[in-house]
């Protein structure tokens, strides 16, 4: 069929019908935008939204770095957002510290291996975020304390990421060299999708129905 022949044949098609149609295709792509949002998406949007928390978080303790109650700055600000911090200097001596989570990384850390994270940041600009599975990540420490020059990096595996780490240099206005630290964790959504998943599958129903008879009426 022609593009003028297929014009014809819409133009000779009822109101009722027009409308039937557009308010199918409206309610279809509206449950389209729901299952990518609310299913598809969902864990890219809250791991998102847990980055976003700790660099705002760090952004934070960084403009208030020279502030006399920054200690209290940085307890508030890691109780609010359930970010572990923790602030070091240059040679590695704790400045300011705040552990919110239950079996926090950073806290848990030896010396040498938040070392080990500092020069990767300097490597990596002067910032660095990851995501480890806190499991393999401890494993791995044990493996290296253990077997002493065996380097063996956390696991990075995107279906095991269960935490963030981020680290990023400062100065100071002396001028110094400060280190932060931060660590959030990612709760499990799996739950919360099974969840919406369910209701997604009602509200796909209703919103059929309800769009059938709308446009009949």
């Amino acid at each position: 069929m022609s593009i003028s022949g297929f014009r014809e044949k819409y133009r000779n098609i009822s109101i009722k019908w027009k409308i039937f149609v557009y308010l199918i295709g409206f309610c279809t792509l509206l449950l389209i935008l729901l299952w990518l949002f609310q299913i598809v998406f969902l864990d890219s949007f809250y791991k998102n939204i847990k980055i976003n928390e700790v660099k705002k978080t760090a952004s934070l303790i960084m403009k208030n770095i020279d502030n006399e109650n920054i200690g209290e700055i940085i307890e508030n600000l890691s109780v609010s957002n359930d970010v572990c911090v923790e602030v070091l200097s240059e040679n590695g001596t704790v400045l300011y510290s705040s552990d919110v989570l239950t079996d926090c990384i950073i806290h848990k850390m030896p010396q040498f291996e938040k070392m080990r994270l500092v020069n990767q940041t300097v490597e990596n600009g002067g910032e660095l975020l990851g995501y480890y599975n806190r499991g393999s990540f401890f494993g791995n420490v044990l493996n290296r304390n253990r077997f002493g020059n065996r380097e063996l990096e956390p696991n990075m595996n995107i279906n095991l990421q269960e935490t963030i780490i981020y680290s990023k240099i400062i100065t100071d206005k002396n001028g110094d060299k400060i280190i932060l630290f931060l660590n959030s964790v990612i709760s499990p959504v799996e739950a919360t999708v099974k969840t919406l998943y369910i209701q997604l599958y009602y509200i796909t129903g209703f919103m059929i129905i309800f769009s059938i008879i709308l446009a009949l009426l």
